[in-house]
């Protein structure tokens, strides 16, 4: 790990990146209290972070231009692309925030909405339930597909409308 860590540090102080700290969603409070900061790499602590108070740790680094969008606009730009039905552009700049922060709520949950495709939207809204049981849209979102037969399980043995 802290191999990895090094070899981050040494490739983002080479490319004038940062470092953004990925903390899982389910993280002790002293991990949660770097949730959403950014560091130049030769100032990120060492992870697992002093005091954390979980012996399987799992934040982690993900480079960040400090130079491009920041994470809020590049949710701002993908959400209202969506608004602008403008799936395409949505998916890009929503699926470029979640390879810096895949446990961003809302960027899962505007992701759902950048798709035609429900096999897609459900993996989206999983997602989002993953990361907040609690979430109402989300659940809202997966009770009209599951309505709708999407991501449905049949019992064995029970044949399909196709069999």
């Amino acid at each position: 790990m802290i191999e990895s860590l090094e070899a981050l540090r040494h490739e983002a102080m080479a490319k004038g990146m940062q470092l953004y700290i990925l903390v899982h969603p389910d993280a002790c409070p002293v991990c949660a209290m770097h949730r959403g900061k950014i560091y130049w790499a030769d100032e990120a602590p060492t992870l697992p972070i002093g005091g954390c108070l979980k012996h399987d740790c799992k934040c982690e680094y993900r480079p960040y231009d400090p130079n491009g969008p920041t994470l809020d606009e590049m949710l701002k730009n993908g959400v209202d692309a969506v608004k602008a039905r403008k799936l395409d552009t949505a998916q890009e700049w929503l699926v470029a925030l979640l390879q810096i922060d895949r446990f961003n709520e809302q960027a899962w949950l505007w992701l759902s909405g950048a798709t035609d495709d429900d096999q897609d939207r459900l993996d989206c809204l999983t997602k989002v339930i993953e990361i907040n049981p609690n979430n109402v849209s989300a659940q809202r979102g997966l009770a009209t597909l599951h309505a709708r037969g999407v991501g449905v399980s049949l019992p064995a043995g029970e044949p399909d409308e196709t069999g």
